[in-house]
């Protein structure tokens, strides 16, 4: 079972590499849109979706498609992400009020027991370079609660952006 989790944990930050190298380009060409209102993706098109979260105060959180391993549906995650968003960004902001240029990116690992509770949230490549931001993203969604699964657990890797504005 060990050699399982760490061949998991191998895998997940492969997976989080590169979903922040394609990611990228997602997150520029949001940049460079003239639409400043809050977007997000419909629960059915979570797979290749983004969410761009941002207001006219400062910071702005991007979330790219999902990656998911497990019997919850895509609608399903997407539907307590984009609930649960504006909690990484209140960590993000509060950060920004001490470093004004702060910005990266994370990928998430959540895994999600069969009662839909989170059993572990961390982080896997993560540039931000900020412990207490990360210790605030990681922390929220711990708290997060997804619907009960038909079977096992659910693994997800979530890539976030977050841009100061």
């Amino acid at each position: 079972m060990h050699g399982i989790r760490i061949l998991l944990f191998l895998v997940g930050g492969l997976l989080a590499g590169f979903a922040i190298h394609m990611f990228t380009k997602t997150v520029e060409d949001a940049e460079t849109t003239d639409d400043s209102t809050l977007r997000n993706a419909s629960p059915d098109a979570a797979a290749g979706a983004s969410t761009v979260i941002e207001t006219p105060e400062q910071g702005a959180v991007t979330r790219g498609p999902v990656d998911l391993l497990g019997s919850l549906s895509l609608g399903e995650v997407a539907g307590v992400l984009d609930a649960n968003e504006a909690e990484l960004l209140l960590c993000y902001r509060t950060t920004l009020s001490t470093s004004p240029d702060l910005s990266g990116a994370a990928t998430m690992n959540l895994i999600v027991g069969r009662n839909g509770s989170v059993g572990s949230a961390f982080l896997v490549g993560s540039t931000l370079g900020d412990q207490s931001l990360e210790e605030c993203l990681t922390d929220v969604a711990d708290e997060w609660r997804f619907p009960a699964a038909t079977s096992g657990v659910t693994r997800l890797l979530i890539p976030y952006v977050f841009t100061a504005t």
